[in-house]
């Protein structure tokens, strides 16, 4: 309340307004050269912690944002243009432990094919805690550094699949990588309609 009273008190003279907005951006742009050049220094010294200083933190005002209560449904549909030229595997075998992920529900789609989806920071490179999941055999053919973590393309039944891990992860180019993927962060398509099945 006060805040919204001092505003209305201070807009009722412009050149102050002015002045004041104009010493907000500069602070604005002064803080984020200082996170800019942290992260310089910090991709240098201690890159682990980089991403701390990132200047995309600013987050969405709280009316836009999903709280973690309510699980909103998002729906996934690949879109036409885009599904036609995916890469198909012949085949994957999964491993499905726990109640989190139930191969059932697949078994209608399994004759006709599905797609499946899943984000590069969900392939892990060891197993971990991991209950649900498939294993990936493949060759790594290319490495790329990026701060605090790094993107591994490893190459699968001719297939190229990109994973992120931190960077403190070692792999090797041009070696065999075995990488899970944690399949309760997985979305399966219908091949013929493109959506999504579970």
């Amino acid at each position: 309340m006060f805040y919204k009273n001092l505003k209305k008190f201070i807009k009722k003279f412009p050149p102050l307004w002015k002045f004041l907005t104009w010493s907000m951006d500069c602070l604005i742009i002064l803080s984020r050269l200082k996170d800019v050049l942290m992260m310089m220094i910090l991709l240098h010294v201690w890159p682990e912690q980089t991403y701390r200083f990132s200047t995309r933190k600013l987050l969405p005002r709280k009316e836009n944002r999903f709280s973690k209560e309510s699980k909103p449904f998002i729906p996934y549909v690949f879109l036409a243009d885009k599904g036609s030229n995916i890469a198909k595997m012949k085949e994957i075998n999964v491993i499905g432990r726990g109640s989190s992920f139930n191969l059932n529900n697949l078994k209608n789609n399994v004759r006709k094919g599905i797609y499946l989806g899943i984000r590069s920071v969900n392939l892990h490179p060891e197993k971990g805690k991991l209950e649900n999941y498939t294993i990936l055999n493949g060759e790594v053919i290319a490495i790329e550094l990026l701060g605090n973590q790094k993107h591994i393309y490893i190459e699968y039944q001719d297939i190229e699949i990109v994973a992120t891990f931190r960077s403190e992860v070692e792999v090797i180019l041009n070696s065999n990588f075995e990488l899970f993927l944690d399949l309760t962060k997985a979305y399966f398509f219908d091949i013929e309609s493109g959506e999504r099945v579970y």
